[in-house]
């Protein structure tokens, strides 16, 4: 299963044209494994360059020119790997078959296991401190709440959830992968009260009304149901608990434009290999993790505002909060600081979709 949402292919945007030709000059190319070097560079070429575009003030037609520009780049390396095609044995470079589920756990987990010391045990804490003091977030009584990491990963955020001071914190992960990790950078530190389970977002190995937090940050959009794994937590949550809530949103401005290209581009592509080669161009393993993340799972599914406010209204969820500030390199941070500009929705769409809520 793949899915692939690019909204300035229809939406009117500015650089749909050039969207358009960047689409249909990688559909024409080989899914052959000799093409997985040209789409894993313009991967990390591209990537880069709208990232850096983004660090300044910007014009949207840069967008443009920067799509043209990679299709050229894209032809000469197609044009140079013809002469090395002797020389090298593309054929050593097994496609993945696995179904979504296996590659996912797979994904996730080789991304995770090599975080620096401060990207795994500080940066995930400093993050959530500056969106729930930013957002006037507070959690009362939080020494004697129980809190859950729905989709833990790796098991950063679940230390940064037991780091603000949680009584206890459960990490859930259906990556074997992932949860030799958490447990690993865990027992690294001593650190008490914070256990793991291996189990499905979708079906939760707990009974009902067990936590009195629950933390989904970015999890849900990669599984086949969203609407199932937001019953789960509901289910879940004691009366009156809160819930966290990160899932990615729509439209989604310059960023999920070019993920969404992207995810195209290197649909064929080898995980590992791709991996591989960002590791050889000296990208850190938290950069290769944060590039790679949504470009290469294979679900990825994003929602308007309106339409995520409906679900969560419609399974329960009370006092339904859209949270309008983040940290400085978040776009709704970005938004929060550029009101009324009529480009905000081309550069930075409508902002991510981060909620707290009550059961």
């Amino acid at each position: 299963m793949f899915t692939a949402d690019i909204d300035c292919l229809t939406n009117g945007s500015p650089y749909s044209k050039e969207a358009k030709k960047f689409v249909d000059f990688f559909s024409n190319l080989s899914e052959e494994e000799d093409s997985f070097f040209i789409r894993t560079y313009i991967t990390y070429d591209l990537f880069h360059k709208i990232e850096k575009l983004q660090t300044k003030e910007f014009s949207v037609s840069e967008i443009s020119k920067i799509l043209l520009s990679e299709i050229e780049v894209a032809k000469i390396l197609a044009n140079n790997l013809e002469i090395y095609k002797d020389k090298i044995d593309f054929k050593s470079l097994s496609k993945e078959k696995s179904a979504f589920d296996e590659i996912t756990k797979e994904h996730y987990g080789k991304l995770f296991e090599n975080f620096s010391e401060y990207h795994y045990y500080e940066e995930a804490f400093e993050l959530l401190k500056t969106r729930f003091n930013r957002n006037s977030i507070v959690i009362d009584n939080i020494e004697n709440k129980v809190a859950l990491d729905d989709g833990c990963g790796g098991g950063r955020y679940t230390l940064a959830l037991k780091k603000m001071g949680f009584k206890k914190v459960y990490g859930i992960d259906w990556s074997v992968i992932n949860l030799k990790t958490a447990n690993y950078r865990k027992d690294l530190k001593n650190i008490e009260n914070v256990e793991y389970k291996q189990g499905d977002v979708l079906k939760l190995p707990f009974e009902d009304g067990k936590f009195d937090f629950v933390f989904s940050n970015g999890v849900l959009h990669h599984t086949v149901s969203i609407q199932e794994g937001l019953r789960e937590i509901f289910r879940i949550m004691k009366s009156g608990a809160q819930g966290f809530l990160y899932l990615m949103e729509k439209p989604g401005g310059v960023h999920w434009d070019v993920v969404e290209l992207l995810r195209l581009v290197m649909k064929p592509v080898n995980h590992q290999y791709a991996r591989d080669l960002f590791k050889m161009f000296g990208v850190p393993e938290n950069r290769i993790f944060y590039i790679l993340d949504h470009i290469m799972v294979p679900i990825n599914t994003r929602l308007t505002p309106k339409e995520l406010e409906e679900i969560l209204s419609n399974i329960g969820f009370k006092n339904i909060k859209r949270l309008t500030r983040g940290v400085d390199f978040d776009r709704v941070e970005n938004i929060y600081n550029m009101k009324n500009r009529d480009d905000i929705i081309w550069k930075y769409g409508v902002g991510e979709n981060r909620y707290i809520f009550d059961k």
